[in-house]
């Protein structure tokens, strides 16, 4: 009974998170075309993860699962991150900050999944614990966040305001010790 009820709500969520993204690449085409959002950042993101979430849940029994499941959608999360990535720069299409957050959601849910089919498939381990219970809200509520970021186009978690003062701090600390390289090869060779 209770595998039945498990198995009935990762239909629900599937399919929810594949509407949550149709939805994400229709408000983002409309957005376009009435000009109140600009570049196709946010629509390559959004229909490039629809695509995969729907394929995904389409072409897939949950009544079969195996662990390699888990590293299956693993590969699907790492090549759909890919194909983004791949398609910005063939277009030449700047990130907007909300394809950022796919970014970071994409590359959160293949470490989750490599964790599950890890722990699962190749430690052989059967009984829940705390990681368990990460994946499973964590897949959940990234994909949620990534949604909202889509259709926001919003930093709302000040993802990428912290990457950005990341990236100075890395910045000022590697000028930093170059120019003492470079005053210590001036030194060197001047003697």
């Amino acid at each position: 009974m209770l595998l039945g009820l498990n198995l009935g709500l990762g239909h629900f969520f599937g399919s929810f998170m594949t509407w949550g993204f149709l939805m994400a690449f229709l408000f983002n085409v409309f957005g376009n075309v009435m000009d109140f959002k600009k570049g196709y950042s946010t629509i390559i993101a959004s229909l490039i993860v629809f695509l995969s979430y729907f394929s995904t849940d389409h072409f897939f029994n949950f009544d079969n699962a195996k662990p390699t499941l888990y590293l299956y959608w693993a590969l699907i999360d790492v090549g759909t991150l890919s194909l983004i990535i791949i398609t910005h720069l063939f277009l030449k299409e700047r990130p907007h900050r909300a394809t950022i957050y796919v970014f970071f959601g994409l590359t959160f849910n293949s470490f989750l999944l490599f964790g599950m089919y890890i722990d699962i498939w190749i430690i052989g381990n059967k009984s829940p614990w705390w990681f368990w219970g990460l994946y499973t809200y964590g897949i959940n509520v990234v994909d949620y966040v990534m949604i909202i970021a889509l259709i926001t186009g919003k930093d709302f978690l000040g993802l990428v305001k912290l990457g950005k003062y990341l990236k100075r701090k890395i910045m000022v600390y590697f000028d930093s010790k170059s120019s003492v390289q470079k005053r210590l090869a001036h030194n060197i060779l001047q003697a």
